[in-house]
């Protein structure tokens, strides 16, 4: 009798946890998935820029950002714009992934958005192995990347003087993020042909940021 009433409740426990495993409401559809997927496949490191200030007089001021950039027209409305024939480069301040989230996660450990996106791929989506709770942050959060990072094919990692790093979402765009003392700035680059590796490193070391 003792045996047949242990395996009852077994029996019954795993009914429960199955209940639990199949109403869970924190599951992203399968739409969902698939583009997450493809948003962490895209936040691979694929190539690192140190980034030693050379500390030469700049010609291109945006709020707390100036930088070096020649033979460009520039122009401030709600983003700074500087145009060469189809070469474009704009520069806005915006907050870090890491600061839009922070409601979200509240992670101390979590820097800055590299962080944050180490900490995305390493979610565990094994609802049995994971607290409520946190199956709820984590929801919320791939929610959020979902919808707010772009597909993207690698990124660069930018060390040094200021720290930030390099989105790839075209084989024409560059999307330059860089942080330092609470401000990020995003810097967009088109035309590759234009800005090759050579003259990003160039442009990431004539900037300074102030504060």
């Amino acid at each position: 009798m003792k045996k047949r009433g242990i395996i009852v409740i077994i029996i019954l426990v795993l009914l429960i946890l199955l209940k639990l495993f199949l109403t869970n409401p924190y599951q992203l559809s399968e739409k969902d998935k698939t583009r997450l997927e493809e948003i962490k496949e895209g936040l691979l490191i694929e190539d690192f820029y140190t980034l030693i200030q050379t500390k030469e007089e700049t010609n291109n001021t945006y709020k707390d950002i100036s930088f070096k950039l020649d033979d460009f027209e520039c122009s401030t409305d709600k983003v700074y714009t500087c145009k060469n024939d189809s070469t474009l480069l704009m520069v806005e301040e915006e907050k870090s992934y890491l600061e839009k989230t922070n409601k979200i996660i509240k992670n101390k450990k979590l820097k800055n958005d590299i962080d944050l996106f180490g900490y995305l791929k390493d979610i565990n989506n094994n609802r049995l192995l994971t607290s409520i709770k946190k199956q709820k942050i984590d929801y919320n959060l791939q929610l959020f990347i979902i919808k707010n990072v772009p597909i993207n094919h690698s990124l660069d990692l930018i060390s040094g003087d200021i720290e930030g790093y390099i989105m790839h979402p075209s084989s024409d765009t560059r999307y330059i993020y860089l942080t330092q003392k609470n401000k990020t700035y995003k810097i967009t680059l088109k035309d590759l042909n234009y800005f090759k590796k050579e003259k990003i490193k160039t442009l990431l070391n004539s900037i300074q940021i102030k504060g």
